[in-house]
């Protein structure tokens, strides 16, 4: 296995995609290639990079996802495909492009379309012996490795509840593409021992922080987090998300009333007026938040742990959380054939110290007192470390 691996970033020169390529060059030792339809900005950024890094370890290139032989062509030339553009109007095409260039792949987005691609081509990727990895990032991606650190602290677990807090100054038009189709979907919590639908009024109060307070929160689907009530052995199991700000929060339930998520049309003006609505009226503190409270069985007694990740910037933040994914995967520390949804591959443990290590908030709290000293004892640095 050779050391220095090509990379390729498509949506390198957006905003998460530069932050990945930042961390990269700073903790490995890979190439990097930012790719994507305009050739301009990405030799642009391309050279920014590397006039920071003394090096020319970062290239541009221009390339149209659409055109499924021109980027098959393209993709031979490397090891690894990062992917961080919107996946609607390709579905499962960027993964099959993958697929026939017979190289490795990680994406950060949730989209059913794509799923349903990656489960018809995962006999194949295994017969390949490549490692396709899904669901990357920070929401996708940490809360079920979040969800799986705190669960093994204890005997058993009844009950897990995650919550989302997500206050950017301006929202990712891409990444609303992406998301706005999925406000059709009938959100599910696990109650009583099956999936259930809930709706808004299956709400939660969560506390964030002290600067942020307690928030309502509604339930949201997440993929990643299906299979872990057989895992984990808990009895209830739910994501819920806060709002953003009045505008947002209006816009979005105006659009699940009327339908508005299902024409394409519909899709963009949503995005559109998000990311407006978004800049207009979200004020600072910027954050992006997860914390995961567990509740179970410890030493006999009944207790709750929670953990929380957060980072003021939210584009860092799903670059911090997958890169632990990209570099095992290129150390073949965590190559494993098929396709495996990051937040069911990673090692839980390893993964909090390589977020810590790379500068994302962490912090466990509710350790009985001899458990701190045991932590502090092995240099364990995740207890109460969020104000």
């Amino acid at each position: 296995m050779k050391d220095t691996k090509n990379i390729l970033i498509l949506g390198g020169y957006g905003r998460v995609g530069l932050e990945m390529a930042k961390l990269l060059l700073r903790h490995s030792r890979h190439n990097i290639c930012l790719a994507g339809r305009d050739l301009t900005k990405a030799s642009r950024a391309a050279r920014e990079l590397n006039s920071i890094h003394f090096g020319e370890r970062v290239s541009g290139v221009e390339v149209n996802a659409a055109l499924k032989k021109q980027l098959t062509g393209l993709l031979t030339n490397y090891d690894l495909v990062i992917v961080y553009i919107p996946f609607t109007a390709f579905g499962g095409q960027i993964a099959q492009a993958a697929f026939d260039a017979r190289i490795d792949y990680i994406d950060l987005t949730t989209n059913d379309k794509k799923r349903q691609r990656l489960r018809e081509l995962d006999k194949s990727i295994l017969e390949a012996g490549l490692t396709f990895i899904t669901e990357a990032g920070f929401v996708p991606g940490a809360p079920s490795l979040m969800a799986r650190y705190v669960a093994a602290h204890f005997d058993s677990v009844t009950d897990i509840t995650i919550g989302g807090l997500f206050k950017e100054e301006k929202m990712s038009y891409r990444s609303l593409i992406d998301l706005i189709p999925a406000l059709g979907d009938n959100p599910e919590t696990f109650h009583g021992g099956s999936w259930q639908k809930a709706g808004l009024t299956m709400s939660r109060k969560i506390d964030f922080d002290k600067k942020h307070g307690i928030r309502q929160c509604y339930p949201m689907d997440l993929a990643e987090l299906r299979d872990l009530p057989d895992k984990l052995g808990c009895r209830e199991l739910g994501f819920y998300s806060s709002g953003v700000n009045w505008f947002v929060d209006l816009t979005v339930l105006t659009w699940k009333a009327l339908r508005l998520y299902k024409p394409r049309w519909g899709v963009e003006l949503g995005a559109r007026l998000i990311t407006w609505g978004s800049d207009k009226f979200t004020r600072p503190s910027f954050t992006c938040s997860v914390n995961v409270t567990v509740n179970g069985i410890i030493n006999g007694r009944s207790e709750k742990l929670k953990l929380t990740l957060q980072h003021k910037d939210p584009y860092r933040a799903a670059a911090i959380a997958t890169v632990p994914g990209v570099m095992g995967l290129l150390d073949g520390s965590i190559k494993q054939p098929g396709v495996h949804m990051m937040g069911h591959l990673l090692d839980p443990e390893r993964y909090m110290e390589n977020l810590w290590d790379m500068e994302m908030k962490v912090s466990l709290q509710g350790l009985p007192d001899t458990w701190h000293e045991e932590y502090r004892a092995n240099e364990i640095r995740l207890v109460d470390q969020v104000a």
